[in-house]
């Protein structure tokens, strides 16, 4: 699998959003839509990929605040794990603390307690639960690149 990551630093909190694509069959996720939802789109398309999944490391509100309007536009379901539900669906009020308006709570289609894996390209992403700054955080593995 050849890939290309792309980092888009967004959000007042300087939060790391990826777009990773692999190159052979065009197929890309993105991961911890933090905020600054029409910045990623427009980098999603000029990628000519084709996302798949919208997936979050874990649930606060720099890494999932743009999840919403993101999963959305694509059409795409999401994957968090369902330890980290409560503090997803606090996303409006956490917004709020931070000045941050009009935050979506939005529905998970993929429980990430419940996957080892998610099929990407010829592969697949492995999901491994890393608890630790949340409850219910993952780490994602391409074994192929490390």
């Amino acid at each position: 699998m050849d890939l290309v990551v792309i980092t888009i630093v967004v959000s007042p909190f300087q939060q790391n959003c990826r777009l990773v694509v692999d190159r052979e069959s065009m197929q890309a996720v993105v991961i911890d839509p933090g905020d600054e939802d029409v910045r990623i789109l427009e980098i999603v398309a000029d990628s000519g990929a084709r996302v798949t999944h919208v997936l979050n490391t874990h649930g606060h509100i720099d890494h999932a605040g743009a999840v919403a309007p993101v999963k959305t536009a694509l059409g795409v379901p999401f994957g968090l794990h369902s330890a980290d539900l409560p503090i997803l669906r606090a996303l409006p009020q956490r917004g709020s603390v931070w000045g941050i308006e009009g935050v979506e709570a939005p529905e998970v289609e993929i429980d990430l307690a419940e996957v080892r894996s998610i099929p990407f390209g010829n592969g697949e992403i492995q999901v491994l639960h890393t608890p630790g700054h949340t409850p219910g955080g993952v780490t994602f593995l391409l074994e192929e690149h490390g």
